[in-house]
């Protein structure tokens, strides 16, 4: 099934990978890190928000910025040979399709706020003839054709509607809405929800056309249906009850909406939430994002013990002597580590070994 271009070890990772997914008993955790062995100079950062711009929704620039990370790194243990895109600097695509504007600068974008939304804008639906929808379906077409089974088919990255709200009002007038305004932007809220699974469903037509159903997410993660990393980057501003009222209801449809679900916690201000998000039946997993870099992940064992009681599988940034700490007080079943600072095949595959002890 897989090409042995790029990744040698198929045979091992697949069933690897999947026990990950389903928290099942293994020999050691997943460790999801590409080697880089080849470094080659890549294209200069862009010169200006116009280069930024075209680069952005630019398939060929995409296919050539992936072929060059392939051909740089080897892919031991369970990282995956992959493809993905990054539109409007993997913020924008449910925004555009809802109709804001994306304002871009060298090197990076964001939305605009719209003051005026709820009173001058009708509910945005999902239009699958709009130009970033299209995008999106001609990346998954330009990376197969480039890649075939040589890489994992990954897409484009979602980002979840109060987000992508709160970037359109700006988070301190969402923050006030959801007190003086409730139902407008629960409305609005449930709107972009919908076009959030209307990409979604279409780029899942793609698949099937291409006879593609694996997908890889810019986070590391990849397995043989689609993936979602599920999240509310805003929820660090609300409290439990806000979090249940407004972005409880959209995180349970997203999750219906994809085959491997897992949820992005980006920063320990998210662990008020954790009971929550754990009571989501579909999520399989939780990546954990440490907001002050480098923190020892063993500091939120506690935390780590309420995902895993709850059948749910980690995965996490960290240190290889945290990783085996780690290992130790939680065992290998439905642990996967991202392990930066192994540069070398014979520190990974001596890690490897590690981790099984």
């Amino acid at each position: 099934m897989w090409n042995a271009t790029y990744k040698e070890n198929w045979t091992d990772a697949i069933p690897r990978m999947q026990a990950w997914w389903d928290g099942a008993e293994t020999d050691r955790p997943i460790v999801l890190s590409p080697v880089l062995t080849a470094p080659r100079p890549w294209h200069p950062p862009a010169a200006d928000a116009a280069e930024t711009a075209r680069r952005s929704a630019d398939p060929a620039f995409y296919v050539a910025w992936r072929r060059h990370h392939l051909e740089e790194c080897v892919f031991p243990a369970e990282s995956a040979p992959s493809t993905w895109s990054n539109y409007g600097n993997g913020l924008g695509l449910v925004a555009a399709v809802a109709g804001a504007s994306i304002r871009y600068a060298p090197g990076t974008a964001w939305i605009d706020e719209i003051p005026d939304l709820y009173v001058r804008r009708e509910l945005p639906r999902f239009d699958p003839q709009h130009p970033a929808v299209r995008f999106a379906e001609a990346m998954l077409r330009a990376f197969d054709a480039a890649f075939g089974r040589d890489a994992v088919l990954g897409g484009e990255h979602l980002l979840d509607p109060v987000t992508t709200l709160s970037m359109m009002r700006g988070p301190a007038n969402l923050c006030i809405d959801l007190i003086e305004q409730p139902d407008a932007a629960a409305r609005w809220i449930r709107a972009l929800g919908d076009i959030f699974l209307g990409i979604k469903a279409r780029l899942r037509e793609v698949r099937g056309e291409l006879g593609r159903p694996d997908d890889f997410h810019p986070i590391g993660m990849w397995a043989a249906g689609t993936i979602e990393a599920l999240q509310c980057d805003f929820s660090t501003m609300l409290s439990p009850a806000m979090f249940r009222e407004f972005v409880m209801p959209e995180v349970e449809r997203e999750a219906e909406a994809v085959d491997y679900p897992l949820w992005h916690l980006d920063g320990t201000d998210e662990f008020r939430h954790l009971a929550d998000i754990c009571s989501v039946r579909r999520i399989r997993a939780v990546q954990w994002v440490d907001e002050q870099k480098g923190r020892d992940p063993n500091t939120f064992l506690d935390q780590w013990k309420q995902v895993r009681a709850a059948r749910k599988s980690l995965v996490i940034q960290t240190t290889v002597d945290a990783a085996l700490e780690l290992t130790r007080r939680l065992g290998p079943a439905g642990l996967a580590f991202r392990l930066h600072e192994v540069t070398s095949v014979a520190m990974m595959e001596a890690t490897l070994e590690t981790l099984k002890a």
